[in-house]
């Protein structure tokens, strides 16, 4: 059976593929692969009640999967914190869709627009597991701001990581890392495996990866 690895291009494709012409709407896309995510989650820490799980998200569609993942987490009985990486007003679309459901079910959601917004390096030690749903395989350039910052957090401490589809700051195509790129215990891919989980250094950073078959 062929194994298909995708580009950035390629991958975007695929989705629009799966919305447009086979007619899945991308809020059910985002649904499943957020809960992969927190499958994922499960089958680490095996028990789910009394846990504490932070939860990195960004403004875009790799938060949202986040945000799915913390809403199904916290209905298992966890303890979820969000860290949102940005201004909640670009949440749009299909993510936006997930952080309004968070917020209603009162979840704790912190925003950090600024550095002093940041939860202190003992604090985030205190969990028992961190997702990485900053930013997605998208993502070129360097990574700067509150972003950063976080990601150097995440790194600072000896913590289990999850990340969403690719480690934030990795290139989906290249697997080089813009600047500073977090260093993953398990990375769970949605639908095909990405050429950045191949090269390194995104290979190294991504731990174990595991492959979500969202069956299109």
């Amino acid at each position: 059976m062929k194994e298909y690895i995708l580009n950035n291009v390629e991958a975007r494709e695929v989705d629009r593929y799966a919305i447009d012409t086979i007619g899945i709407p991308g809020s059910e896309l985002m649904e499943r692969a957020g809960s992969y995510v927190s499958l994922g989650v499960k089958k680490y820490l095996k028990h789910i009640p009394g846990s504490q799980i932070d939860v990195f998200c960004g403004t875009g569609n790799n938060g949202g999967d986040g945000f799915v993942a913390a809403r199904q987490i916290s209905n298992w009985g966890g303890t979820v914190n969000i860290w949102l990486a940005g201004n909640p007003e670009k949440i749009s679309g299909d993510a936006r869709i997930f952080f309004q459901k968070c917020d209603n079910n009162r979840i704790s959601i912190n925003v950090i627009s600024e550095e002093q917004d940041l939860p202190t390096k003992e604090k985030v030690a205190e969990s028992d597991l961190i997702i990485d749903a900053l930013l997605g395989t998208g993502f070129k350039g360097e990574v700067r701001g509150v972003i950063g910052k976080a990601i150097e957090l995440i790194n600072s401490v000896n913590r289990p990581v999850i990340s969403v589809d690719i480690p934030s700051g990795v290139s989906g195509d290249t697997g080089q890392v813009g600047g500073i790129a977090v260093k993953a215990t398990k990375t769970i891919t949605m639908g095909f495996l990405k050429r950045g989980l191949l090269f390194q250094p995104g290979k190294r950073l991504a731990g174990d990866v595991f492959l979500a078959d969202l069956k299109y």
